[in-house]
C-alpha cells in the first residue's frame, strides 16, 4: 500500500457557514456542481489551498524581456540543450501551476526545466498561452532548471525571472494529461533552449471550470470529500478546527477500483474533540464516500 501522509491545520472560524453551504449544493442541494462555484475560495481555503488569490510571487520591478519565441515550434517531444548539454524529455507532469519537464526518472532527475506560472492552486490552465510578458496582474513566469554534474548526487540549479524567450501553448485536457507545446531560451554563457511538444501528467488537486474535480488523487481531494460529506445531514453543523493525517492510497490496479483512506480530527462548535476515521472509493466520477467510522 502506498502511504502519503500529511498533517495540516485549517482555520475555519469565519469560513464554516460558506462550506457549510457549498457542502450542501454540491451534495444534495438540487444544484448543479457548478453552482459551487461563488463558494469555491473560501472552500478551498477551508482545505488549505488559498483559493482567493493567486500564488504570486515577490513583487519586482518591471523589466524587458529578451522577446517571445514564434509558435513554430516543432511537432516532436521535448529536446535541446540545457546549460550547454543535450536535454531530452522523458516525462511531464503540471503541479498548482508548475510545470515540469524533466530528463531521466521524476523522482530523481538528471535534468529538468519547470516553468512558475504562478497560477490560483489547483487551476489547470488548459487553452493558456504564456510568454515571457508580464500579464495584466504584474505576474511572470520563471523558469529554474537543474542539472546533475559529474560526481554530484544532488542537482545544480539556476533560475530565472527576466530577459528570457518563451512561448508556452497548453490544449485542451484529455483524461489526466495536459499537452501542449513550449520553447524556451534563457541567457548565460552556456546554452539553454529547448523546444517542443509534451503531454503532462496532471498532478494534485485540480480545479476545471472553477469546480474542484474529485477524479484526482491528492490529499486535500480526500479532505474535501470528507468535508462535504460531513456536512450533507446538516449544512450549517459549525465544524472547527480541523486536522488530517494518515492518508493511504491503495495503488490502481486493472479490475479494481482504487481505495483510500484519512483520519480527521474536528470538534463541533465549542465541544469535544472527534477523531474519525473515513474511507473512500474512486468511481468513474471520482473519489466518493465508501463508509465512515
Amino acid at each position: 500500500m502506498q502511504k502519503k501522509s500529511s498533517t495540516r491545520l485549517i482555520l475555519p472560524l469565519l469560513l464554516v457557514l460558506t462550506l457549510a453551504v457549498a457542502g450542501y449544493f454540491y451534495l444534495g442541494g438540487g444544484l448543479e456542481p457548478g453552482a459551487l462555484k461563488p463558494y469555491l475560495d473560501s472552500v478551498l481555503e477551508m482545505v488549505g489551498l488559498s483559493g482567493g488569490s493567486k500564488n504570486k510571487p515577490p513583487p519586482q520591478e518591471p523589466a524587458p524581456t529578451a522577446g517571445r519565441a514564434g509558435s513554430g515550434i516543432p511537432a516532436r517531444p521535448v529536446s535541446g540543450q540545457l546549460n550547454g548539454q543535450s536535454f531530452r524529455l522523458n516525462y511531464s507532469e503540471i503541479s498548482d501551476g508548475v510545470l515540469a519537464l524533466i530528463q531521466g526518472s521524476p523522482s530523481s532527475p538528471t535534468k529538468e526545466v519547470r516553468v512558475y506560472l504562478f497560477t490560483r492552486k489547483g487551476e489547470v490552465p488548459a487553452g493558456q498561452v504564456y510568454t515571457g510578458t508580464r500579464s495584466a496582474d504584474g505576474i511572470q513566469p520563471h523558469i529554474h532548471i537543474g542539472w546533475k554534474a559529474p560526481g554530484t548526487s544532488e542537482p545544480l540549479r539556476k533560475s530565472f525571472t527576466e530577459n528570457y524567450s518563451l512561448h508556452l501553448e497548453f490544449g485542451k485536457i484529455k483524461g489526466d494529461r495536459l499537452p501542449g507545446k513550449i520553447s524556451v531560451q534563457l541567457p548565460g554563457a552556456k546554452k539553454t533552449q529547448v523546444a517542443g511538444t509534451f503531454s503532462a501528467t496532471i498532478k494534485g488537486f485540480r480545479i476545471i471550470d472553477g469546480v474542484p474535480d474529485l477524479r484526482g488523487d491528492a490529499n486535500e481531494t480526500l479532505v474535501y470529500v470528507a468535508l462535504t460529506h460531513l456536512l450533507k445531514d446538516d449544512p450549517e453543523l459549525p465544524i472547527r478546527d480541523i486536522v488530517y493525517k494518515n492518508v493511504k492510497y491503495t495503488p490502481p490496479k486493472s479490475g479494481s477500483k482504487q481505495k483510500g483512506s484519512l483520519e480527521m480530527i474536528y470538534r463541533i462548535g465549542d465541544g469535544q474533540f472527534v477523531a474519525e476515521r473515513f474511507s473512500f472509493i474512486k468511481e468513474k466520477d471520482g473519489w466518493q464516500i465508501s463508509g465512515a467510522r
